[in-house]
């Protein structure tokens, strides 16, 4: 083992104060030293992670992995350095990685032991229900903007329309440990008009997540100490934001019944933050690659 290694080896050591959990994820990964690879990664923690393959490597390798959350819908990364082997696998303590990805790993792992708290679960389903109404919604205002000529104003709803998809999916993921019917209660603004008025309803939306909605979720999650849900409320409550300055932008367009002047739009496949504009190499929001994002 090289002198590098040895200290990475000792770090690593050092960092395991950070909870293990037992997992069973697939990895795919490229290592500096001979390509592609495939993998299994057994445990993993916020200091790094140990995985088998078919592969022989040596300590001091530096690998970047994806790793497939195929059954949650997202594919989490992390680069590193290869800080020990034997006839199991491979160590690998962690350089630079998702830490918000890497931290729902644990708790889908926590998980498996553990039930949420009810009142979060019940918040979690009523987000759910919000979320993909305003999907739905914002999908049939994109339609009517079309009609009335305003391109730019559709692609920012088409563009809103996924990233409460993305909200929603990741709140459906967390309900997993469910398993049956149940009600959930959520907020949908109603009596769509022409794009005006459709604007109008969209602000009123987001303005009531933003000022009611997220606040008290994101508290009630805290209280109960339910960090992947914590996580997922906050991830919504900054891109609920954006959304309002996007949408008010638009309406004092149309108000003067001109398409809104629009960048180039993207959206966060991870936390769903859109962004309009120069497009930076890593979402602010939730720090996942460029990689990850969808255009519109």
């Amino acid at each position: 083992m090289n002198e590098q290694a040895e200290v990475n080896q000792s770090t690593m050591r050092e960092r395991r104060g950070f909870p293990r959990r037992k997992i069973s994820i697939p990895i795919r990964y490229r290592s500096e030293k001979d390509g592609d690879h495939v993998g299994h990664v057994q445990d993993i923690s916020n200091g790094g992670m140990f995985f088998k393959s078919d592969t022989t490597h040596e300590a001091g390798e530096k690998i970047q992995a994806d790793l497939d959350l195929e059954i949650y819908g997202k594919v989490i990364w992390a680069h590193g350095n290869i800080v020990h082997v034997n006839n199991k696998g491979a160590g690998v303590m962690f350089s630079d990685f998702d830490r918000l990805g890497i931290d729902e790993i644990m708790d889908i792992s926590a998980a498996k032991s553990e039930h949420m708290k009810q009142m979060t679960a019940q918040n979690l389903m009523n987000a759910f229900g919000g979320e993909s109404q305003a999907h739905m919604r914002y999908l049939y205002f994109a339609s009517q903007a079309e009609k009335e000529k305003y391109q730019n104003v559709a692609r920012l709803f088409r563009a809103v329309s996924h990233s409460e998809y993305v909200h929603a999916g990741d709140y459906y993921r967390q309900l997993k440990h469910l398993k049956g019917g149940f009600m959930s209660c959520a907020m949908t603004a109603f009596g769509p008009g022409d794009t005006k008025k459709n604007l109008d309803l969209a602000i009123m939306g987001e303005t009531y997540e933003i000022n009611e909605v997220y606040p008290a979720y994101i508290q009630v999650a805290k209280f109960q100490d339910e960090k992947g849900a914590l996580r997922s409320f906050e991830y919504s409550y900054n891109s609920e934001k954006e959304h309002r300055r996007l949408f008010e932008k638009a309406v004092k367009a149309v108000e003067r019944e001109i398409d809104v002047n629009l960048g180039h739009v993207v959206v966060c496949n991870v936390c769903g933050f859109t962004i309009e504009g120069e497009i930076p190499d890593k979402c602010p929001l939730c720090n996942a690659s460029m990689e990850k994002y969808t255009a519109f």
